[in-house]
């Protein structure tokens, strides 16, 4: 059997495939983390014209996802996802590359992400991106499991 590279693209966060991986975010992130500690975009806010989802595919099967949420002033990574069984192929940094693309092409010079203290895996994954600890930013809520980073765009 030949595996294909993974392909990152654009797709409908409203996809059925979008969907359960969105929802398998939501349980890994529930295990972790109380409603209160929980910044996730619901499901079906991810449909908006200010949200590009992406979808990462190997043999044409759905195994991960981000999105770019865009605000005044800087781009927001959000939803990210790889399911377990596709995990240790450094899918998630392919997804920030491709995110941070998507940013620059849209004008924005910023990226910034919220992530939890119960996350080191996602920690490390942005920290090797090249993303910084910073102070809170956006509309978020004071949490003490958050942590904010950024990252200068060129």
């Amino acid at each position: 059997m030949i595996c294909a590279m993974p392909l990152i693209a654009t797709e409908s966060a409203g996809s059925p495939e979008a969907v359960a991986l969105l929802q398998g975010r939501d349980a890994e992130l529930s295990a972790l983390y109380t409603p209160e500690q929980s910044f996730r975009i619901p499901i079906e806010k991810h449909v908006r014209d200010d949200v590009i989802f992406l979808m990462v595919r190997e043999n044409g099967i759905a195994i991960g996802c981000g999105a770019l949420q865009l605000h005044s002033g800087y781009a927001e990574l959000k939803s990210m996802y790889v399911i377990p069984a596709a995990r240790g192929k450094r899918l998630a940094q392919a997804l920030v590359a491709a995110l941070e693309n998507l940013a620059r092409e849209r004008g924005f010079f910023e990226a910034n992400l919220e992530t939890g203290i119960h996350s080191p895996a996602a920690i490390r994954t942005y920290e090797r991106a090249g993303y910084a600890r910073c102070e809170r930013f956006g509309d978020y809520p004071f949490s003490p499991t958050s942590i904010y980073m950024t990252k200068t765009l060129s």
